[in-house]
């Protein structure tokens, strides 16, 4: 459709349009709803990894404790 002054547009003409502003909100329903699923997703991959994390720093802690104490405790009686 040439550009055109909306005086001179037909009936024809402005039901093609507002036919297709409907698509073009319908589209920005469907964007906004698909954007609000893909935050959910990614908060949950954040928290996930969050709770991974926390999962590995707690079986370092415990690995240094284990390997570390009766180290330390050797060490000690070898200068002691």
């Amino acid at each position: 459709m040439a550009w055109a002054r909306p005086t001179a547009m037909g009936r024809s003409d402005v039901a093609v349009v507002a036919v297709q502003l409907q698509e073009v909100a319908k589209d920005v329903a469907r964007l906004e709803h698909e954007m609000a699923e893909h935050r959910k997703d990614h908060e949950r991959e954040v928290r996930a990894r969050l709770q991974s994390r926390r999962w590995l720093i707690g079986i370092a802690v415990a690995v240094l404790a284990a390997v570390e104490g009766p180290l330390i405790g050797v060490l000690l009686h070898v200068h002691g």
